[in-house]
């Protein structure tokens, strides 16, 4: 059984449709007016609401705009004795369900009303992006539901208590700096400073030994080690082998007492066998490398990462506003700037659909073409035959049932 919202001027329109819909087991709500419907909607949830076009007052775009405001996703189905090809392109790009041309009959109602249920119960049946598994979220930021990244995390369980260098290798955006951190917050430096070094910023003549001397933090993060100058790999690869580092205040050697890691979205194997990255610095971190899979290749992770970017434009308890087919295309989308490219596509999305349900045409244009085989305007091309279909059939119903209508009443008079 469904709750769903009738709206119309004329009451015996509304009863009409209360009587078909409540024998098919629904609870039926009336009203005839856009505002008292707005009344309702505010404080009452409904699966389905089905407004007509023309009414005194607010008409049903208007009705429609504010609906998708206050419950966004819940599908509206316009109908009016006011159609056009215009009015109904109109109501469908405003992001009406889908359209019906009066007078329309009760099979058509229930067929389009049983496809707008179909939508909500797909809709509902995502519940990782509201609720996610618990065990899917093992540290602060860190998503793991896919097998690779599970294995990253219990890769990083293992290091965090000892004291040897880490060396995270991965594509950029793929959350090298998260998961340093991670073993930074678990290891026995928590209460010290994490402090994060740009290696592409550090030039040759540079130490080392001077960065760990007047460094305070109990973490240094050498981020894209591969930038490193060689003399400085070099003095790096010593110190981690030998655990000390020569200070220059004059007091000769000192202890590391500073945990090393580092990362690299370049193959070091490579910038090895050319000359452009010390041996050694390589062997001294092979050990505890850790690779950082890309975001194409865990869907599992990337649904989780939707629902919670979506969930910082939510109020506590709101359902995630994004239609199955949108959520389709992200998840398949291939992700190349990984976790960054995915929350400002989210961003934007949501500024584009006004805080209502993300659509797939809230979508930039080329993630069609590169989240599917097919090419993006013959999908395109299908979406709106498809959309046209059903507006030539329903103005095709509308005039048949009219000619009936007129047949019957010359049949009706004729000697």
């Amino acid at each position: 059984m469904a709750r769903i919202l009738v709206v119309d001027d004329q009451p015996m329109v509304l009863k009409c449709l209360k009587s078909a819909l409540t024998a098919d087991g629904h609870d039926i709500a009336t009203v005839t007016a856009g505002d008292l419907a707005l009344k309702l909607v505010g404080f009452q949830s409904f699966d389905v609401i089905i407004t007509d076009y023309a009414m005194p007052g607010m008409d049903g775009l208007r009705f429609l705009e504010i609906t998708q405001q206050k419950s966004p996703g819940v599908p509206v189905i316009m109908a009016t004795g006011y159609g056009t090809a215009d009015t109904a392109m109109e109501a469908m790009q405003k992001g009406a369900f889908d359209y019906l041309a009066k007078p329309f009959s009760l099979d058509a109602l229930r067929t389009t009303v049983s496809a707008a249920l179909e939508y909500v119960k797909a809709r509902n049946s995502i519940p990782e992006l509201t609720q996610p598994d618990p065990t899917a979220l093992p540290f602060p930021n860190v998503v793991a539901a896919s097998a690779a990244m599970k294995g990253v995390c219990a890769r990083i369980v293992e290091l965090a208590p000892r004291d040897g260098a880490v060396l995270f290798q991965g594509e950029p955006g793929t959350g090298k700096e998260i998961l340093a951190r991670t073993i930074h917050a678990r290891g026995s430096r928590r209460d010290d400073l994490f402090e994060r070094v740009d290696c592409s910023r550090l030039r040759e003549g540079g130490s080392i030994g001077a960065l760990l001397e007047h460094s305070k933090a109990g973490t240094l993060y050498f981020r894209q080690i591969g930038s490193m100058p060689p003399q400085m790999q070099k003095e790096l690869s010593a110190i981690i082998l030998t655990r000390r580092f020569r200070a220059y205040d004059g007091g000769g050697d000192a202890q590391l007492r500073t945990r090393i890691i580092a990362s690299t979205t370049t193959h070091l194997e490579k910038l090895t066998v050319d000359g452009r990255f010390n041996p050694d610095l390589l062997q001294a971190l092979k050990e505890t490398t850790v690779t950082v899979p890309p975001l194409r290749t865990r869907p599992e992770d990337a649904r989780i990462h939707i629902g919670l970017m979506l969930r910082r434009f939510l109020n506590p308890g709101e359902k995630v506003p994004i239609e199955p087919e949108a959520l389709m295309v992200l998840e398949n989308y291939p992700w190349p700037g990984n976790l960054p490219e995915l929350e400002e596509t989210i961003r934007n999305a949501s500024c584009i659909s006004g805080g209502m349900c993300i659509r797939a045409q809230h979508l930039p244009r080329g993630f069609l073409r590169m989240a599917t085989t097919g090419d993006e305007e013959q999908l395109r091309q299908i979406d709106l035959k498809q959309f046209r279909g059903r507006v030539v059939k329903s103005f095709l119903n509308n005039i048949k049932q009219e000619y009936e209508h007129v047949l019957d009443k010359i049949e009706k008079f004729a000697p």
